[in-house]
C-alpha cells in the first residue's frame, strides 16, 4: 500500500529517532550553523593579506631600522660631538623649535685706525656703519634686509642722519635726522664730510648719542666732545628749529650740578647705560660715573637667560641681546652673531643662524619688531636701503 508523503513525515518524526528526528529545532541550528561557516570564511579571506603585510613591515624594518643600533661606546661619542658638529647639518639647525615673532633691527659701527700727517694729527678716519635685519620666515630665520649705512626706525618710517644745510640753535647741530625717501644723490658727500669727525655711539627708539673729534688751536691730539639728542629735536633742526642737546637731569632724578656736565650712552657688560665725564677742574678729575637708563631712553634691554647659558653656548660671547616676546637671543662674538631659539627659559642647544662679524664692528642699535609689524620692517626696510644703494651709484 502506499504511503501518503504526510504518513513518511510521521514516521520521520518517531522512533527509532530518539531526538525527535529532523524536526524544526534541528533545521533551525542547521542554518545557524551554516551562518557562522559564512561568516568565518569572510574573516579567512584577509588572513592572506594581514600575513603579508605584517612581513613586508618586517622586512623594511630589518633594512632601515627606526632607530641606529649603537654600541655604547658610540653613543658617547655621539652625545660628546654635539657642541662641535653643530654645523655639520646647516638644514637641521636652521629650524626653530618655538614660533617666532621677532625680528632683530641691528647696527653695527666698525672704527678704523686713527691717521695722521707728518707730527700734526688729522681727522679720524669716518667709521664704517652696518645695518641689519634679521627676521623669521616661517620656522627659520635670515637676513631679510642688509646696507652698509645706518638707518633707525622712528614713528612709521626709516631714517637717517645727515649734516644740516641750516645751522642754527643754542648749540651747533653736527647732524639732523632725515627720511630716507627724502635722501639725494648729493647728499652722499654730505654724509662722508659728517662721518670724518663724528662717531655714533648709540641709535635708540628716540635718542642719539654721538661722539665729536677735532683739534683745539696748536695743541697736540684729539679733544671728544659728546651730545645726546632727541630724534624730534633733529628733525625739527632740519627745518631750521633751535635745539639743544639733552642732558642728563632731564631724564634722571640727579644733582643739578650736572646740568652741564658732559655724558654719553655706551654699552657696557650687555647693557646700554649713560656715561657721566667728571669735570677735570673738580677734585674728581678724571671720574666717570655710569648710570642706569630709563625705558624711555633704551628699550628691551635685559636678558632672562643666565650669563652661565651664553657662556654654555658660545664661550667667546661678549655681548648678548633678548627679544621682548622672549623666544629669541642674539649672542655677539668676535666673529659671529649667533642667533638661538628660547624654550622655557632654555637656550636650544644649536643655533638658528649665525651672521659673520667683520673685525672690530661694536653693536650701536638693537631694536625689535614683533608680529603684524615683521612683515612691514621687512618691506620699509628693503625699500628704504635700496633707495640708499641708488644714491650711491655714479
Amino acid at each position: 500500500m502506499n504511503k501518503s508523503e504526510f504518513d513518511i513525515h510521521k514516521e520521520l518524526e518517531s522512533k527509532p529517532f530518539k531526538r525527535h528526528g529532523f524536526n524544526e529545532k534541528l533545521r533551525r541550528r542547521i542554518e545557524e550553523r551554516l551562518d557562522e561557516e559564512q561568516q568565518e570564511r569572510g574573516s579567512r579571506r584577509w588572513l592572506p593579506f594581514a600575513i603579508g603585510l605584517c612581513a613586508a613591515v618586517l622586512m623594511i624594518w630589518l633594512v632601515n631600522p627606526p632607530f641606529p643600533d649603537l654600541s655604547p661606546k658610540d653613543a658617547v661619542q655621539t652625545a660628546g660631538s654635539a657642541d662641535s658638529s653643530l654645523f655639520d647639518m646647516e638644514e637641521e639647525l636652521a629650524a626653530s623649535s618655538v614660533p617666532l615673532r621677532s625680528a632683530l633691527l641691528i647696527a653695527f659701527r666698525q672704527d678704523n685706525p686713527k691717521q695722521t700727517e707728518g707730527s700734526q694729527p688729522s681727522a679720524m678716519a669716518p667709521s664704517h656703519y652696518r645695518t641689519l635685519l634679521i627676521a623669521p620666515d616661517q620656522e627659520r630665520l635670515s637676513v631679510a634686509a642688509e646696507g652698509d649705512t645706518l638707518v633707525v626706525p622712528y614713528g612709521q618710517s626709516f631714517w637717517t642722519f645727515t649734516p644740516p644745510e641750516i645751522e642754527r640753535g643754542p648749540v651747533k647741530v653736527p647732524l639732523v635726522l632725515r627720511p630716507v625717501a627724502d635722501m639725494h644723490a648729493e647728499d652722499e658727500g654730505r654724509e662722508s664730510q659728517l662721518l670724518e669727525n663724528l662717531r655714533i655711539l648709540y641709535a635708540g627708539n628716540r635718542y642719539v648719542s654721538m661722539e665729536l673729534t677735532g683739534t683745539a688751536g696748536n695743541t697736540p691730539g684729539e679733544l671728544s666732545s659728546y651730545r645726546v639728542y632727541h630724534y624730534a629735536d633733529l628733525v625739527l633742526a632740519e627745518e631750521g628749529a633751535p635745539v639743544s642737546a639733552v642732558s642728563l637731569p632731564e631724564l634722571l632724578d640727579l644733582d643739578p650740578s650736572l646740568q652741564d656736565s658732559p655724558w654719553y650712552i655706551q654699552r657696557t657688560d650687555g647693557r646700554w647705560g649713560a656715561v657721566v665725564i667728571g669735570d677735570e677742574n673738580t677734585s674728581n678729575a678724571s671720574a666717570a660715573s655710569t648710570w642706569e637708563l630709563p625705558q624711555e631712553v633704551v628699550t628691551h634691554d635685559s636678558l632672562s637667560v643666565s650669563r652661565e647659558q651664553i657662556q654654555s653656548r658660545q664661550p667667546d660671547a661678549r655681548d648678548a641681546l633678548e627679544s621682548p616676546t622672549g623666544e629669541l637671543a642674539a649672542i655677539l662674538t668676535d666673529s659671529s652673531l649667533y642667533l638661538y631659539a628660547i624654550q622655557e627659559g632654555e637656550l636650544d642647544a644649536a643655533p638658528l643662524l649665525a651672521v659673520p662679524i667683520r673685525e672690530g664692528e661694536a653693536i650701536i642699535m638693537a631694536q625689535w619688531a614683533v608680529d603684524r609689524y615683521v612683515p612691514t620692517w621687512i618691506e620699509k626696510l628693503g625699500e628704504a636701503l635700496e633707495l640708499v644703494k641708488d644714491n650711491e651709484r655714479p
